[in-house]
């Protein structure tokens, strides 16, 4: 029989319905393991509408599991049982745990076979857990905002409906002055009344019947055929698809019918950008191309929810709704163009970037000197330099225009265009556009040198500035957003691949803020705390590209300052584990023997007269070459290569430990065999700190 929970609500945001399933999957999981029901993961399905979150899992267990309640261990099983019979000490032990000898198990252990009376409890009907345990479930899930009704209760939205069923019998429980039940809700407007279920097994049935598409990767194809269907004259399916505005209105609707519309051509005047915000973030409308897909044509797709009758007055609707905002457009772009970018830039002292630091203008002011600091590290041409100041200098005029007052999503992409209609190069006007990328995690990074030299240094100076006055993230919250920003600087590092040091470019920033700002934290704790932070958010993006979180940790330690090495070092090691895990075992192996013995205290300095046994001239000999291959290696970014030429020395720092008596009396002779240790822990440090690398069976 199939297991269904639905729970309806009025309308869920697109925002939160993802998040809500994701939870609600974890939550049926979690409970199979703490309930020990035995169905697999992947026999759950979670599906949601804007009106619904629903959990369908096929072939549910009618019963708990039976549970280990006791498990004693008794005599060896030599003892308790003698040809098949149970003896004296068998038929006593079994007798004692309230069992027959033939309900005794025998096991392997360390010490031999020894007799175990296991005591089980029996599961309890799936019916009477799940009554009790669904309204815990429902109760865990968590929303960044939430209403409460009822005075107690709290959910994304409120709840209306609850059902609950185990093949064909309701699972009773009362949730939100609610009592579980087998009727759903139909379509608002296309079948707007109670459909019953008459066992979970027919829920999608049911569904069909009500005109709902509960499952979002049906509603996602849905939508995907539509737009080919009307790939025809200037609508063409290809030419659509936007993947933001795509996921967002799959999550919009219950049952998805696309309309086209159209706005007049005058405003295709308009900066590309200004009509796709338009268009896309205000109302969820998706722009098109034309054949070519250089440029925008006049024609617009709406996703809407059920297939209207009157879709020439709806088509009017949208129509007339698009036209109104990008008249306002025409309107903010002729009153911004009346005064260049360039000429806004001495009012930014009328915008607070925050009490205690300034200005948009100090900001500004940073940003010229933090560029070109950046640039000079890094080598970059003088063009570049010169282009991303000028950028730095106009990077922040356009929050003072019209459009970004009123579409304040523009920041930096209408600059971009104002200064491109000024006569900006081409260098500049990119890095103006490019300053905020990557805004999310999908987003890409900046392209340009000069947007990718200001994005650091907008960043860089962010963290500097807040963390300076005592603002940083704490696990209670973190309003100002300097985890995103961190996370930017990471991923612009990460993209462009440039070798930049975190705690170099942060005392840069720190000491520009000084000259302007006395009442800030001394420089090392800034500096300090930037570094931890940036860290952090790099540790964040390594585990999501499939790092280990032991290789992280082991790279980590190495308090690296530059993130592109700290994952070039990590991807390293994940890719030895990955390819030849048997060589990283290998050194982790020896290194952890030698990391135990060594004494660091004694230093790495070797006396040669000293090294008598054949084993320890042998691992000397070795230490001093793969000493230089590894330093080469490291030097050229190749930490493939290092990991290789240390894990080649296992047989011979294995006979040096079976044939060479570390420990010996002679202090002398002592010391210089924990120099050569040391030295050889040292060179394994230059990769890693192999001590946290776990052992994987």
């Amino acid at each position: 029989m199939d297991f269904l929970l639905e729970i309806g609500t009025e309308e869920i945001p697109a925002a939160d319905l993802d998040q809500a399933l994701e939870q609600l999957y974890v939550a049926f999981v979690e409970l199979k393991q703490e309930a020990h029901f035995s169905y697999e993961d992947k026999q759950i399905e979670v599906m949601g509408t804007p009106r619904r979150l629903t959990v369908l899992i096929n072939n549910f267990p009618a019963k708990q599991d039976d549970a280990v309640s006791d498990r004693v261990k008794g005599p060896p099983a030599a003892v308790s049982f003698k040809k098949g019979k149970a003896t004296k000490a068998g038929l006593g032990f079994a007798k004692a745990q309230g069992l027959k000898p033939a309900e005794l198990l025998t096991e392997k252990t360390e010490k031999g076979e020894y007799v175990f009376a296991v005591k089980t409890e029996p599961g309890q009907p799936s019916k009477e857990v799940l009554a009790k345990a669904l309204p815990k479930i429902i109760g865990s899930l968590e929303f960044k905002k939430s209403m409460r009704w009822q005075n107690s209760v709290r959910f994304i939205r409120p709840i209306r409906w609850l059902m609950a069923m185990l093949g064909s019998e309701v699972v009773p429980f009362d949730y939100a002055g609610l009592k579980s039940g087998n009727k759903t809700k139909g379509h608002r407007l296309l079948a707007n009344k109670t459909f019953m279920v008459k066992n979970a097994s027919e829920y999608k049935k049911v569904m069909q019947e009500a005109k709902v598409v509960v499952e979002p990767q049906k509603r996602a194809r849905l939508i995907e055929k539509h737009f080919t269907d009307l790939s025809s004259g200037v609508v063409d399916a290809n030419n659509v698809r936007v993947q933001k505005t795509f996921c967002e209105v799959i999550n919009l609707v219950e049952k998805p019918s696309v309309i086209v519309g159209q706005f007049e051509k005058k405003f295709l005047k308009l900066p590309t950008i200004v009509i796709e915000t338009v268009l896309q973030s205000h109302q969820r409308y998706f722009p098109i191309l034309n054949k070519s897909k250089s440029n925008l044509t006049n024609n617009f797709l709406v996703v809407q929810n059920g297939t209207a009758k009157n879709k020439n007055v709806i088509k009017r609707g949208h129509e007339k709704v698009v036209n109104a905002r990008l008249e306002d457009g025409e309107f903010f772009v002729a009153e911004d163009k009346q005064a260049k970018l360039s000429s806004r830039v001495k009012d930014l002292t009328g915008i607070v970037f925050h009490e205690g630091i300034g200005n948009l203008l100090d900001k500004t002011k940073r940003l010229q000197f933090l560029v070109k600091k950046i640039a000079a590290d890094l080598t970059l041409s003088k063009n570049i330099a010169d282009s991303a100041a000028r950028a730095a200098y106009l990077s922040k005029a356009d929050l003072l225009t019209f459009m970004v007052a009123e579409f304040d999503e523009l920041q930096g992409a209408i600059g971009a265009e104002y200064a491109r209609a000024d006569g900006e190069n081409k260098e500049v006007v990119e890095a103006i556009g490019e300053q905020y990328q990557p805004r999310s995690a999908n987003d890409k990074t900046p392209e340009s040198k000069a947007g990718t030299v200001l994005g650091i240094a907008d960043r860089i100076d962010t963290l500097c500035a807040y963390v300076a006055i005592g603002i940083v993230p704490t696990s209670a919250g973190d309003p100002y957003a300097l985890r995103r920003q961190a996370t930017g600087l990471v991923d612009i590092l990460f993209e462009s691949g440039l070798e930049l040091s975190i705690p170099k470019i942060a005392k840069i920033a720190y000491k520009r803020l000084a000259k302007d700002f006395g009442k800030i934290d001394d420089l090392d704790n800034v500096v300090l705390k930037v570094f931890e932070l940036v860290n952090q958010r790099i540790e964040f993006r390594l585990s999501k590209m499939g790092i280990d979180y032991d290789i992280i940790r082991a790279v980590a330690e190495l308090r690296v300052e530059r993130p592109i090495e700290f994952k070039n070092r990590s991807i390293a090691l994940q890719s030895i584990r990955n390819n030849n895990p048997n060589i990283l075992q290998n050194i982790v192996m020896v290194y952890n023997r030698a990391f135990s013995i060594a004494d660091r205290k004694l230093g790495v300095t070797v006396n040669k007269s000293l090294l008598k046994d054949k084993a320890e001239i042998a691992f000397y000999k070795e230490l001093q070459l793969v000493e230089k291959k590894v330093d080469k290696a490291i030097a050229g970014n190749n930490f493939v290569s290092a990991i290789k030429e240390l894990a080649a020395m296992k047989k011979t720092i294995d006979k040096f430990f079976d044939d060479v008596l570390v420990m010996v009396k002679e202090k002398s002779l002592r010391r210089n065999r924990h120099a050569i240790l040391n030295r050889y822990v040292e060179t394994c440090l230059k990769v890693a700190d192999l001590s946290k690398i776990v052992k994987r069976n």
